[in-house]
């Protein structure tokens, strides 16, 4: 079998594209982030305030990794972290002015790449996908 024949390059192929194409309109648009940030940013828009361990898990990134992209998002004044006060041995991690504005900006441009991704699969194909793709993770979790 040739590499371009297994589904696991393709799926890598299709994300390395689109992480390209949306990184670049990003960094064109005057806005300097990696993958990471962009992870982050995109779990504290739908739920500020994760403690640090959820965000941990939500995210998908080492302990190590994550601390440093927060120590970094936190110097660029995009996060702070709060006590955590049902655990004081955890931090909350919330969005600044500077990190909520962000999403009017950033997720415009990663929506219209997406689109553009997508155009010609029609939204029944794309179900498919979607289900296919969380069936393909959760077998993954269980070992």
């Amino acid at each position: 079998m040739k590499l371009d024949d297994i589904l696991g390059f393709k799926l890598y192929k299709v994300t390395s594209l689109l992480k390209g194409q949306i990184f670049h309109q990003f960094f064109e648009s005057g806005i300097d982030i990696n993958f990471e940030q962009w992870i982050i940013l995109n779990r504290l828009w739908d739920e500020d305030g994760l403690v640090q361990n959820d965000l941990l898990q939500k995210t998908m990134q080492t302990k190590g990794n994550l601390a440093r992209t927060l120590k970094k998002m936190s110097e660029e004044g995009l996060i702070s972290k709060k006590e955590n006060e049902e655990d004081q041995r955890s931090a909350r991690i919330f969005l600044t002015k500077k990190g909520q504005q962000l999403k009017t900006k950033l997720r415009p441009i990663a929506l219209k790449r997406l689109a553009h991704a997508t155009d010609g699969i029609s939204a029944s194909e794309l179900k498919t996908v979607h289900r296919v793709l969380e069936q393909m993770a959760e077998n993954l979790k269980r070992g």
